[in-house]
């Protein structure tokens, strides 16, 4: 790494000193967003199981003491688990200081029942709501939630020198011919969009998620166990927040000094939409 900051001096990676991370509850979506960088719509329909979440969380909230920056709900859409009740309260009770929120995109909170709002009330949860361009009143929205007491902000997805709904393209070398190191420096997602899947933990969503474009286009970008973070090894916190500032196998897929934004709509689960 030293050698990347003498050759790049205006690059520069920093530690976290707190955990954070966002775990799907579900991978598919009812919203379908082209270029969605998770790749909801081409994935399967998949629910988290209550199981395997309490496993991982409780093993999370002992190695780093119960506290954690941030735990975002999201997905796919987080509201379509029939169960989601359950997760906010398992992870409310082994992190018991930090944020934990419900990213979604609206669609499906007028109608989620009382209990929902009530769970995430008493456990502190807030809702974020990803605004999109499709007919949906927000102001109804935020009424309705704030009716119960429970904090809602909205995420607005689009280019501000623009004023037009738009998604960051990030398109992707599925040849893997890139210079890992340096696509990690220059990733603006590096260990800030850090992903919890099945008892690991991986710095960033594309490196959790490949594994769709695999399964629908026949791919073979690598699975390296250098990818990610087995949460069950014998790694302290410490050890864990600088093992996350480290380069991995899979960032030589990634071209992130083409990223651009494009118009948002609807996906035609196309493979030009990821290259």
């Amino acid at each position: 790494m030293k050698e990347l900051f003498i050759k790049y001096p205006i690059l520069s990676f920093k530690k976290n000193s707190e955990l954070f991370f966002a775990v799907h509850l579900v991978e598919h979506c009812n919203l379908n967003c082209a270029y969605c960088e998770h790749f909801s719509p081409i994935a399967e329909k998949y629910f988290l199981s209550i199981e395997s979440f309490s496993s991982d969380i409780e093993r999370l909230g002992k190695i780093f003491g119960n506290h954690c920056k941030k735990i975002v709900f999201n997905g796919g859409e987080p509201l379509l688990h029939p169960n989601i009740n359950d997760f906010l309260v398992v992870a409310r009770k082994n992190f018991i200081s930090g944020r934990i929120l419900v990213n979604t995109n609206g669609i499906l909170l007028d109608k989620m029942p009382t209990e929902f709002f009530i769970t995430c009330k008493e456990n502190n949860i807030r809702i974020i709501v990803s605004k999109y361009n499709i007919n949906l009143n927000h102001k109804e929205i935020f009424d309705k939630v704030q009716k119960y007491g429970v904090k809602i902000n909205f995420f607005e997805n689009f280019d501000k020198t623009t004023d037009k709904n738009s998604f960051c393209y990030k398109p992707l070398d599925l040849e893997g011919k890139q210079d890992y190191k340096l696509n990690f420096l220059m990733c603006q997602n590096a260990n800030k969009c850090i992903s919890l899947r099945e008892g690991k933990l991986f710095p960033c969503n594309f490196s959790a998620y490949k594994y769709h474009l695999n399964r629908k286009f026949g791919l073979n970008l690598e699975e390296s166990e250098k990818d990610y973070i087995n949460i069950y090894s014998n790694y302290n916190k410490e050890e864990i927040l600088e093992l996350l500032t480290h380069p991995i196998p899979c960032c030589r897929y990634c071209l992130p000094e083409k990223i651009i934004r494009k118009p948002w709509k609807i996906s035609t689960r196309k493979i030009g939409e990821w290259i």
